[in-house]
């Protein structure tokens, strides 16, 4: 004979799953079977909003699941359900969107459990475990009924309508922030399963008793929505690992830093060659204005050292206009070349 009661009562994240496979439906809206790890991974997206699915799934997803459930093992590390970053992030999402995230729980609710006020089963076992768990904190504000009153473990004896998303987000939230008791997650599983025929096991029912009235408030799932996460590519993720998050920022501040030394390097760079030039051009036009420059010299009888020659003969005149020679000889040269003259 089956019991009546349990004697561990305790919400985890673990607990918390087991429950909601029990009020899974049979096929989803695509008649196609829904397996215990597809609801886990289901959670898993709406917690990160990230559609991809990392690759859970098959055998080793089925063992995985299960062992969870059990309290043998933690959820997959990539679900984040342990990470205090993920859950902030988490937190902040429903903090600047709250409608968007409980649009995400009414679809993953709509689709893949069952419950409605024909069958507010998950409610009541929820409302059971977490009113005779002597652990849960007393303060925690689960959830807020559909008159806006915010319920507690002390008020949930007397609420009775609810909005099934809220009752999951805050029971879900509270699962996210205490850390789980392995022991006390082996202890419930063993003694609220039931293991049926074909070796699958099921919780027992029979052993969550909420007698209180519960009316399941209809709810609409609107266009609120938020926009799906691109995957983290692998630099990104390097960057996470190697910079945390409180560091960034100086990160950052050192990256502009040092683009802005860059700059100033380079306008320095630029100006100088600007100068250097300017200062070219004007060289090269002073060198022009003197290589035309007009320029006429009387040749006296004391010779420049350069035109000397040993026979005192030979005078060069270059590049000169009207030049007078006065020697033994006048003679009259225009000339804008080079003459050798022998007098």
């Amino acid at each position: 004979m089956a019991k009546e009661k349990r004697t561990v009562s305790y919400i985890s994240g673990s607990t918390f799953f087991t429950l909601l496979i029990e009020s899974k439906r049979d096929i989803n809206s695509k008649g196609e079977d829904i397996p215990n790890y597809m609801i886990l991974l289901e959670m898993s997206k709406i917690f990160k909003n990230d559609d991809n699915d990392y690759g859970f799934y098959g055998s080793s997803a089925v063992q995985l699941a299960s062992k969870y459930r059990a309290g043998t093992a933690k959820a997959p590390q990539f679900m984040g359900f342990y990470d205090q970053k993920s859950i902030a992030s988490f937190e902040e999402r429903i903090d600047k969107n709250r409608t968007a995230v409980l649009n995400k729980i009414g679809r993953f609710i709509n689709e893949n459990l069952h419950i409605d006020n024909n069958d507010p089963w998950l409610i009541k076992a929820l409302f059971d475990v977490i009113s005779e768990d002597n652990d849960f904190d007393e303060d925690w504000v689960i959830f807020h009924d559909i008159n806006g009153r915010k319920i507690r473990r002390k008020d949930l004896k007397t609420c009775s309508d609810v909005y099934v998303p809220e009752v999951l987000l805050g029971v879900w939230l509270y699962t996210l922030h205490h850390t789980d008791d392995r022991d006390k997650i082996k202890s419930a599983y063993s003694e609220w399963m039931l293991t049926e025929h074909d070796n699958s096991k099921h919780v027992n029912r029979g052993l969550f008793g909420w007698k209180n009235p519960i009316c399941i408030a209809e709810y609409n799932i609107t266009e609120d929505e938020e926009e799906i996460v691109e995957e983290t590519t692998e630099s990104q993720k390097v960057l996470e690992e190697e910079a945390p998050a409180e560091d960034q920022e100086e990160i950052i501040n050192n990256i502009k830093a040092g683009l802005l030394v860059f700059a100033k390097a380079a306008d320095a760079v630029v100006h100088e060659a600007a100068e250097k030039s300017r200062e070219n051009k004007r060289k090269h036009a002073e060198e022009q204005a003197q290589y035309e420059k007009i320029d006429a010299e009387v040749v006296t009888d004391e010779e420049p050292e350069q035109t000397k020659d040993s026979g005192g003969n030979t005078t060069i005149i270059q590049h000169q206009n009207n030049v007078v020679q006065n020697g033994d000889n006048n003679v009259n040269i225009t000339n804008n070349g080079t003459l050798n003259l022998n007098l």
